[in-house]
């Protein structure tokens, strides 16, 4: 079944569980998302994308949901205490749900640590005001502001070094540069149900997931 999905709806998982303590942000955070690309075979379905995402982030647990053209979505939840993750997608009509321990996530994400270099520049979003920082990623330079108040142990994972919640910032991913902003932020208290899973969904096994798409379980995790 999972043959039928194209891998561009996959690569737009955004947050994951850094091991870092910080006293907790709970609340809602909602993104707008734009993209560029100077890569013609990408740009062909970059309207295809999600255009929102949302992000639940209670303790230790966060929800992303992200809406695809056509009707289709996509939930990645992660609790890092139990130190795993479930992927519950629907599209064409087709609805299931892989769960992932933190190793595979990564083999799916072929995640690489960024280093992080703070700006001069503020920005005011959602009424906060945001402190500039960049990630450099070999040659390019890509553009954060986050909330250095606001701390969550949910981060990007290549942000890992970020101080605080990031609010607005650009990520690349097969030759697409992506931007979310926040358009809106809201603390509040998030309930058990958002962060569970109908256990009647179709359960995909990992292995079987990553080989639809391709991943190779020797991936290098953080550049190694």
């Amino acid at each position: 079944m999972t043959r039928s999905l194209h891998k561009p709806f996959i690569f737009l998982f955004t947050f994951f569980a850094s091991h870092v303590g910080f006293c907790q942000f709970e609340g809602v955070v909602a993104y707008d998302i734009s993209y560029s690309s100077n890569d013609p075979n990408t740009r062909s379905y970059i309207d295809m994308l999600p255009k929102e995402s949302t992000l639940y982030i209670r303790e230790s647990e966060m929800r992303l949901d992200q809406y695809i053209v056509g009707g289709g979505s996509q939930s990645f939840i992660t609790n890092l205490t139990a130190n795993t993750s479930t992927l519950v997608m629907r599209l064409m009509g087709q609805k299931f749900q892989v769960k992932m321990t933190s190793e595979e996530m990564q083999q799916l994400e072929k995640i690489q640590k960024l280093k992080i270099i703070e700006g001069k520049l503020t920005k005011i979003i959602g009424g906060y005001t945001c402190q500039q920082a960049f990630a450099i990623s070999g040659n390019d330079s890509l553009e954060i502001y986050y909330l250095p108040q606001l701390k969550t142990r949910c981060i990007l994972p290549q942000f890992a070094d970020l101080k605080g919640l990031p609010l607005e910032y650009e990520i690349v991913n097969d030759h697409i540069r992506m931007k979310y902003s926040c358009n809106n932020i809201s603390q509040k208290i998030i309930e058990n149900s958002v962060f569970e899973v109908d256990d009647e969904v179709l359960k995909i096994p990992f292995e079987q997931f990553a080989q639809s798409f391709g991943i190779s379980k020797s991936t290098a995790i953080d550049g190694r």
